[in-house]
């Protein structure tokens, strides 16, 4: 006869499956996080799917800057100002792609500081990527100066990844 938590512990006669039914909700691991309701697992979901778009939408962008600083301004800017045009396309993708991956990490361990991490990120990306592309397209060597900004969000969020997972790897998350 199966039982319930409410009913208290299972008798001695009681199978294995019953045992494991009895489990109350505070005892359940999974019990922290809740459903959505398309079945994604994790209070979080929503948070974690508007970062992930963001980095998606990033990466395109980045994409389409790199495909443009190829085809449209390769023999239009002297080659200073395309190399430059050219780091900010690489940084653009690759740390868009890393989002991707900290909204990943932070809906499956379900970690806000992840995702406070992928928005330093980002936000970092639009900095540091976006200030090269305006130097390069409008001439004004100061907004160069914008540049570091970007680095320095660029490198406290990818820290503070590192530290957020290394704090917790013998917590919560090594279930």
């Amino acid at each position: 006869m199966p039982t319930d938590s409410t009913n208290g512990p299972p008798g001695p006669d009681a199978t294995p499956n019953e045992r494991q039914n009895t489990r109350s909700v505070s005892q359940d691991p999974s019990a922290e996080r809740a459903t959505a309701p398309d079945g994604i697992a994790g209070t979080d979901s929503g948070e974690s799917r508007v970062l992930f778009a963001v980095g998606a939408w990033l990466t395109g962008l980045g994409v389409a800057a790199g495909a443009f600083g190829a085809h449209a301004l390769g023999g239009r800017l002297p080659p200073d100002l395309l190399a430059t045009f050219e780091t900010g396309a690489r940084y653009h993708v690759t740390q868009s792609m890393g989002i991707l991956l900290l909204a990943l990490a932070g809906a499956r361990w379900h970690s806000p500081a992840l995702r406070a991490a992928g928005w330093l990120v980002a936000l970092g990306t639009v900095v540091f990527a976006g200030s090269l592309y305006l130097l390069v397209l409008s001439g004004v060597r100061s907004l160069g100066a914008i540049t570091p900004i970007g680095g320095v969000l660029l490198i406290a969020g990818w820290l503070a990844a590192g530290f957020v997972v290394l704090r917790n790897v013998h917590t919560r998350w090594a279930r």
